[in-house]
């Protein structure tokens, strides 16, 4: 890009007036001739009453640089390319986008929350920016899918982050666990939140709808990679419940994933995996059942089936209240014979 630059001030802001150019900033008069000399690099329109500095070339420029950056996954030259365009082109969704992004890698557990909030408030700028660009539909659900693709990376950096947390043996296990249980659930509430950007936006652009399922079912998982750490699941299957139906209104064959070792009917009943009677019962299957051959055909049968029926009647009123009530009296009978209600973790 070429600009015009006053030789007294190094003031950029000249302005073309009776055939002259005149410095906005110290009143320094150039002629036409005069005004070409101060030309330092590109293309300068001089055609109407204000000088107009044409820098679209050097912007290219450095998005080519900061795109092989991206390419390489060199981050720091990323974000340092994309800062550059940020001040020169602040309508560049990309220049909006990376350099935030590319910082979320470096962020600690301690700051995840904070870095989540600045995450989302950036993510929705930046699809505002191209939902209302000028770009084809094709440009702008590419560029979706090219956002998608880079929080899946994220939040898998993110998970490891999180993973290598509660492997850090110099953390007491309460409350490594009481904290794993916690940064588990900020990351799926930062990931259904992402989704719900992206859904915002789906009348505008149809991949949207799509990527707000990927990410929804996503958060599911990560929520329940985690409940088995909280003492009371049932506002967090509330959640799960509610995420569940947004999308099945787009997948209506998608089911909640099973639980490896979870009581579904019992959690279903009780709204909770961790709540006496499903201690019992979780000690009955471990203590008891898994004992012998038949028990351990039971429980198969039983995992086999019973996410499938929760599926099918764990909205029904009737089967909920009918169903607790024979669970009561088995629970009761095991109180009996001496297996505990007290806390119980598998």
């Amino acid at each position: 890009m070429k600009q015009i630059t006053c030789e007294m001030c190094g003031s950029h802001d000249l302005i073309k007036q009776d055939g002259l150019f005149i410095c906005q900033h110290c009143g320094m008069k150039y002629s036409l001739e005069e005004a070409q000399k101060l030309i330092i690099e590109g293309v300068v329109d001089v055609s109407g009453s204000t000088v107009k500095i044409d820098e679209s070339e050097k912007i290219q420029n450095i998005l080519m640089l900061a795109r092989r950056a991206v390419r390489e996954d060199n981050r720091d030259d990323a974000i340092k390319y994309y800062e550059m365009i940020a001040i020169k082109d602040p309508s560049n969704w990309e220049s909006t986008f990376y350099p935030l992004y590319y910082r979320a890698f470096n962020c600690s557990v301690d700051d995840l929350k904070h870095m989540f909030s600045s995450l989302l408030a950036n993510l929705k700028t930046v699809l505002v920016l191209i939902t209302q660009s000028n770009m084809t539909e094709i440009e702008k659900e590419d560029n979706i899918k090219q956002i998608h693709q880079a929080y899946l990376s994220l939040i898998a950096s993110i998970a490891r982050v999180i993973t290598d947390y509660a492997n850090d043996s110099n953390i007491a296990s309460r409350i490594r666990n009481e904290n794993l249980a916690t940064y588990g659930i900020y990351l799926a509430s930062f990931i259904y939140s992402a989704g719900d950007k992206f859904y915002a936006l789906h009348d505008n652009v149809a991949e949207t709808a799509n990527v707000a399922v990927s990410l929804w079912k996503q958060g599911i998982n990560v929520h329940l990679s985690v409940l088995n750490l909280v003492r009371d699941e049932k506002p967090h299957y509330k959640v799960i419940r509610e995420v569940k139906e947004k999308i099945n209104k787009f997948d209506k064959e998608y089911s909640l994933p099973e639980r490896h070792g979870a009581c579904y009917i019992a959690t279903a009943v009780y709204g909770s995996y961790n709540c006496p009677p499903v201690w019992t019962l979780r000690r009955y299957r471990d203590f008891y059942l898994k004992k012998t051959s038949y028990g351990r055909a039971f429980i198969r049968f039983y995992y086999a089936i019973s996410p499938r029926l929760v599926s099918m009647f764990g909205n029904s009123t009737l089967i909920h209240k009918w169903t607790k009530k024979l669970l009561d009296q088995f629970v009761n009978y095991l109180n009996r014979k001496g297996i505990s209600s007290g806390y119980y973790k598998d």
